[in-house]
């Protein structure tokens, strides 16, 4: 066991590292704390006062004194496409002014906001080796609020287990797949990008631990496929790496199965849902075929989790005049297209394509802790389409929307430089 001088000695280390922030990028790191640990009205919902202080504190945050961003710079296409999805989310709000269009409003301008705080963020870090520093903390910060917030969630009763499932941190446990895969990648920068590894891979435990007991499909299943992907990467060996992955999902698959039952595999609702909610669309002439239903008419998931703030509803079916449907669309591309029409989910499928056209040609050409971030993006992308993170899980849309600028960063000025230090650190990581 250390003893105290040392520990005292290994904090105060920690205290300096952070001491090469910036005193906004603290700032910032002390307000993720605080927006992933919001308080729960129940494992169901966040309650009313948490969307509220989301944005209040992401609109301090973007409020704050970031250097500005340099003139003269080019605007990326990536940048581009986002700025018109982000343009459009709120244009078609207007045009489909439902019963709660309040509430509408209110959602679609926290999605957006979420986008923006982070590309601030992001744009105001003067050259690459810092972006991936603050990515480093940011997942630290990230992961210490999803604790604080796990922490008060009421225990889940299944059939042969109790388990805690923890949101990440907006929603059920299904929401906290690519949050935490997120963070796993962010805090494995930290391990080659930061002094000292010690602390960088006890926080890896901490992540993984909670991705292991959240019982999430989609989180047991991206972060096997990511890590016997980064194995066979720095190591070469792939039989390892497969046969590691190849066990953990089998063994995953059946306890799952034992745990929650067949439809943990095929979930019969989902697909009804998805099938009714197109029927929606498709049966409103050209108007809605092209610009949708509007946002919030045919799942009012917001509506609904702040009507339910005192626990879990009886069911998570809404009657509705096109039959029953699930409270949320369970599916990005689904929900965009029904809602915001074939305008919506062009302008989405484009912000993809050029997410997963950076991340494969960072893949290709950087080595830096970058590529880890770009394999976290793709590996994660599925679980991103069968949910609704960016529309609706906010903290966990952040975090993505973080991810995404950091590796879309231009590798310019002290871009690809490592302090020696950190070089020795990541021979050892990859030996």
């Amino acid at each position: 066991m250390p003893e105290a001088p040392a520990i005292a000695a290994r904090v105060a280390a920690l205290r300096g590292d952070l001491g090469e922030l910036s005193v906004v990028q603290r700032w910032w790191l002390v307000a993720l704390v605080v927006v992933m640990a919001l308080p729960k009205a129940s494992n169901f919902s966040p309650g009313p006062t948490s969307y509220a202080f989301f944005l209040v504190v992401a609109s301090l945050v973007a409020a704050a004194p970031w250097p500005m961003v340099r003139r003269g710079r080019r605007w990326t296409g990536l940048e581009r496409a986002a700025l018109a999805l982000g343009a459009w989310l709120l244009v078609s709000t207007l045009w489909g002014r439902g019963e709660r269009f309040d509430i509408a409003l209110g959602a679609t301008v926290l999605a957006v906001l979420t986008a923006l705080l982070a590309w601030r963020v992001v744009a105001a870090v003067d050259d690459h080796d810092s972006v991936l520093r603050l990515v480093a903390w940011t997942a630290a910060a990230a992961l210490a609020g999803t604790l604080v917030a796990a922490g008060p969630l009421t225990w889940m009763d299944h059939p042969r287990l109790i388990v805690l499932r923890p949101a990440m941190p907006i929603g059920g446990a299904s929401s906290n797949a690519v949050g935490l895969l997120l963070v796993l990648a962010g805090l494995l920068v930290g391990v080659r990008r930061c002094p000292r590894p010690w602390f960088w891979w006890l926080l890896i435990g901490v992540d993984l631990l909670l991705v292991l007991q959240s019982l999430s499909r989609a989180g047991w299943l991206v972060v096997t496929v990511f890590g016997a992907i980064e194995l066979i990467r720095h190591s070469g060996r792939v039989a390892t790496g497969l046969a590691g992955a190849a066990t953990v999902v089998v063994g995953g698959t059946v306890t799952l199965l034992m745990i929650r039952g067949p439809s943990v595999l095929v979930d019969p609702t989902r697909w009804d849902s998805y099938g009714r909610g197109l029927a929606t669309w498709g049966d409103g002439g050209p108007a809605t075929l092209v610009l949708g239903r509007g946002a919030g008419t045919v799942w009012a998931w917001l509506s609904y989790e702040l009507a339910h703030t005192d626990g879990p509803p009886d069911s998570y079916l809404r009657t509705t005049s096109w039959g029953e449907l699930l409270y949320h669309p369970h599916s990005l591309p689904v929900g965009v297209l029904v809602e915001r029409g074939l305008v919506g989910l062009t302008l989405l499928v484009l912000l993809m394509v050029l997410v997963v056209h950076r991340c494969l040609g960072v893949l290709r050409t950087q080595r830096d802790g970058t590529d880890t971030l770009a394999l976290a993006l793709l590996v994660g992308l599925p679980a991103m389409l069968v949910e609704y993170y960016l529309l609706r899980g906010f903290p966990s849309a952040l975090l993505w929307w973080f991810v995404v600028w950091a590796v879309a960063a231009p590798v310019t000025r002290a871009a690809s430089s490592e302090k020696p230090e950190r070089n020795a650190v990541a021979e050892n990581v990859v030996s």
